[in-house]
């Protein structure tokens, strides 16, 4: 149940990159996670379980372009899940929390097309470790996303993305799309707001997770100076 959980939040926090013509940034985020966990015997009594909760938690990401179209992520989020419900009844907080933190190394490469280039499609690939209550793993994400700029100040994204653990035991699938918008409020700041949603099957265990991100962005300068 953990590792399957862990997956979903690495999914959550996800890449957002931009064309390495724009500026680079920097974005902190809070973090609100949902999640329900089925199909699984939590309690032992050979029956499967339903579990869900909810929490909250920081993300930071920077990203930067070179050589042209290219860009570079490194990303830090950390989540705790400290609210329950187990098979339809309230648990509180009194059977503890879980606490996830991911880490995200990524390379991508970036497009602008049409005459106005307010449409940059964009495909990237990250190594990733997470740590939860002591345990770890690693592997590497796929996402497939653009984003389109409806004027100077605001912009809208989309993307899909693929998680592959690289554990030779996982026969764990996990991928989903996020909706994000970003509100410029001068030349060095913005705001930040993302949706997520995703589902993930392990081992006939089964999670619907939806996460939403707000938060600000600092600029520093553009890629192509």
């Amino acid at each position: 149940m953990k590792r399957l959980v862990i997956l979903a939040s690495l999914a959550l926090a996800g890449t957002q990159v931009h064309a390495a013509g724009e500026f680079s940034h920097l974005d902190i985020t809070y973090v609100m996670p949902d999640f329900e966990l089925s199909g699984v015997d939590i309690d032992g009594d050979g029956n499967p379980d339903s579990l869900s909760g909810d929490g909250d938690g920081i993300g930071i990401e920077f990203a930067t372009g070179f050589l042209g179209s290219s860009f570079l992520v490194i990303e830090h989020t950390a989540r705790n899940i400290d609210s329950f419900e187990f098979n339809g009844s309230s648990a509180g907080s009194g059977g503890g929390d879980l606490d996830v933190k991911t880490t995200e190394f990524g390379l991508g490469y970036s497009m602008t097309l049409g005459e106005s280039g307010a449409l940059q499609p964009y495909g990237s690939i990250s190594l990733y470790e997470f740590e939860v209550e002591g345990s770890s793993d690693d592997g590497f994400t796929l996402v497939l996303g653009a984003e389109f700029a409806l004027n100077e100040r605001l912009s809208l994204g989309g993307r899909y993305k693929q998680f592959n653990s690289s554990e030779d035991n996982s026969d764990g699938e996990l991928s989903g799309f996020r909706l994000s918008a970003t509100y410029a409020l001068g030349p060095n700041l913005g705001l930040v707001l993302r949706y997520e949603s995703l589902s993930a099957d392990d081992d006939g265990a089964n999670l619907d997770l939806d996460d939403i991100h707000f938060g600000v962005r600092v600029l520093f300068g553009s890629g192509d100076e």
